[in-house]
């Protein structure tokens, strides 16, 4: 699954730097982002999307109900409603083909 704050790291550092990108998914979800190069793989299905498009996309696929809080010694407290993973712990999602819905992360922020 691609993420948010992958996708735009990739635009920030350069590597998506047109209007246009090569787009995979799986059962309709944003899958991956394919650059120019890049093998395609026989089972993925490729569109061309606009950057700003995918950004829309994904930017609405942040878990927004999910809530994280943070309480500080000096009575602050700090929320975060972004979960973000880790490269590793994405590549073991996408391995193991898990489904990463909100029940997922509801139970992986009780660990």
């Amino acid at each position: 699954m691609l993420y948010y704050c992958e996708f735009k790291d990739a635009i920030d550092r350069g590597f998506i730097n047109q209007d246009t990108i090569m787009t995979s998914r799986i059962n309709g979800q944003l899958h991956d982002y394919i650059l120019e190069g890049e093998p395609i793989k026989p089972h993925e299905i490729i569109a061309i999307e606009k950057v700003s498009d995918v950004l829309k996309e994904l930017e609405t696929c942040k878990f927004p109900n999910i809530t994280f809080t943070t309480e500080s010694e000096d009575n602050l407290k700090f929320e975060y409603s972004v979960f973000h993973l880790t490269d590793t712990a994405k590549a073991l999602i996408n391995n193991l083909d898990i489904e990463t819905n909100d029940e997922f992360f509801e139970e992986l922020a009780e660990v």
